[in-house]
């Protein structure tokens, strides 16, 4: 089997290529958003020689258009030429100085770089607001921090291992459970229901080796296949992290949040294979075998995906998270990567996990000690 080339690269190379390329390509977005091209805005002309003007000119990432009209503003926004368009009345500063100054903004909701745009002006405009009130307060012979009496300040309590990588905690929990069982997806149909189709199972089972061997023999090969997908995918996680991302996506492993991800995975790659070749020994053929897969498959892939949304939801430190398969795996390795493995939770998953491969095993050897398994189950 691991001379089949489809094999080992759906196994092996996939998973690790796909989670190198995958952190790779957040490096790069994270860097083109802090520090990519100037951000375009279009100023109507008279409008740049205000103090919020001149304060939008200073921005090191705003490159200033200066459009007769407004519009000709509109337009620039509308083709894409700028990414916000910004009208300052006549007299912006005297009205300012009343108290009564007015500035109106067009963007566009649904351009990312829009809404960008509009968090530079909002920024330039509270620091114009706020360089009045000084002025205002400096002139009744107050201090300046009478603006600002409350003074908050920040402690980060993020283990190391989480900064700057709150993106890829929520998507390598997610990676590395669908590997754990889509290692295995491409060679399982062939182990048993491939053997039906060619007629090759009636003589395997004829040989002196009982069925029970043969089938934890097979069982045995698809989970050490299933197991070398999900440690390819766990390779790649550490490969990444021991590189410096662009941008600060850098993802750190320690030793023991690597032995909490590897204690997750072996279960879970046992659950996993033991359900793939169930159903291989209850299809008929490989057709129908897929078609079987292709259901499971959905009932794998809703768990993983609310893995990879569980940190917004507020229940990863839900009490029965604990018992329910593969979403704990995907909350348990989340919190392995911030650093702070649950290992109360980890043997839970144990448990679970172990007990359904122990289901589907006993269900397997039930269906091969049966001549139907032959034909039809």
């Amino acid at each position: 089997m691991l001379r089949d080339r489809r094999v080992l690269f759906g196994a092996l190379v996939m998973p690790l290529l796909l989670i190198l390329l995958m952190m790779k390509m957040f490096s790069l977005i994270e860097s083109s958003v802090t520090g990519g091209e100037a951000t375009k805005i279009a100023i109507v002309k008279g409008g740049e020689s205000s103090s919020l003007g001149k304060a939008l000119s200073a921005v090191p990432k705003a490159t200033i258009k200066l459009p007769k009209t407004v519009g000709e503003a509109k337009k620039l926004l509308a083709d894409g030429t700028v990414r916000l368009a910004l009208v300052i009345e006549p007299g912006f500063d005297a009205q300012m100085a009343s108290g009564h100054a007015k500035v109106q903004a067009y963007y566009n909701s649904s351009e990312p770089l829009s809404g960008l745009a509009l968090r530079i002006i909002e920024e330039a405009v509270s620091a114009t607001n706020k360089a009045a009130a000084t002025a205002k307060i400096k002139e009744k012979g107050l201090p300046a921090s009478v603006l600002d009496p409350i003074s908050l300040g920040k402690s980060d309590t993020a283990k190391p291992e989480a900064k700057g990588a709150e993106m890829l905690l929520s998507l390598l929990p997610y990676m590395i459970i669908l590997w754990s069982f889509y290692g295995g997806f491409s060679s399982v149909s062939d182990m048993m229901a491939g053997e039906k189709e060619r007629g090759t199972l009636e003589t395997l089972l004829l040989s002196p080796v009982g069925r029970n061997d043969i089938a934890v023999g097979k069982l045995a090969a698809l989970s050490l296949i299933c197991l070398a997908s999900a440690l390819s995918a766990v390779l790649g996680v550490v490969l990444a992290g021991m590189v410096s991302k662009q941008g600060g996506m850098e993802l750190k492993v320690s030793a023991n949040s690597l032995a909490a991800i590897i204690a997750m995975v072996l279960p879970l790659v046992a659950m996993f294979s033991s359900l793939l070749f169930v159903v291989s020994t209850w299809a008929k053929n490989m057709r129908e075998c897929q078609t079987y897969l292709t259901s499971v498959s959905f009932v794998v892939l809703i768990p993983a995906v609310l893995s990879n949304i569980i940190g917004f939801t507020g229940i990863d430190k839900a009490p029965w998270l604990k018992f329910v398969p593969i979403l704990n795996v995907g909350a348990g390795l989340r919190q392995a990567f911030m650093g702070v493995p649950d290992w109360s939770l980890i043997g839970v998953a144990l448990v679970v996990h172990l007990m359904i491969a122990a289901v589907c095993l006993r269900l397997t050897l039930r269906l091969i000690n049966k001549d139907q398994v032959l034909v039809r189950i």
